[in-house]
């Protein structure tokens, strides 16, 4: 690992963010010294003052996600009370840019498709998301889902760990 890279220690039932480099988590089972990730690789185990060993792991978005602060999501308002009703969505969210084209080939040829996952629903509810990145660039991401996979994590990964 290298300075500044996101870890993800596992272990005792809990789930702790660090960053690789400089300092100690200090946590109910010893208190661990981060800057021995420096000589690890994701998978391996560190061990506290105490002698207990937690997992080391590269997180995945969705571990970002469930730590990360929920900001403001702009919806077509005329399917705000039904996301909101299904979701929980409100003001403090976070919600992702995809291009429907792109999005329409990740749904699949199902033999249902719900009204989300229409074309002309999700050009809609994308124009009015553009629109407010436009209007207010420092409060969004826009990134390009239809780069490859590894990249589109990286770069959201990138985002979301300057948001910890």
């Amino acid at each position: 690992m290298k300075p500044g890279d996101p870890v993800l220690l596992i272990g005792s039932g809990k789930n702790y963010f660090v960053t690789a480099g400089n300092g100690d988590l200090h946590t109910e089972v010893g208190v661990f010294k981060l800057d021995r990730l420096l000589e690890m690789e994701y998978g391996d185990s560190i061990a506290s003052h105490l002698g207990f060993e937690l997992k080391t792991r590269r997180p995945r978005a969705p571990d970002f996600f469930k730590k990360l602060k929920r900001t403001g999501a702009p919806v077509n308002p005329k399917d705000i009370g039904m996301i909101m009703s299904h979701t929980g969505l409100n003001k403090q969210d976070t919600v992702l840019d995809v291009n429907p084209a792109t999005a329409i080939t990740r749904v699949g040829n199902r033999d249902h498709q719900t009204k989300f996952e229409k074309t002309a629903f999700l050009k809609q509810v994308r124009s009015n998301y553009l629109e407010l990145v436009e209007k207010e660039p420092d409060r969004f991401l826009v990134v390009d889902a239809g780069l490859p996979i590894g990249e589109v994590e990286d770069i959201v990964l990138s985002a979301i760990t300057n948001q910890l």
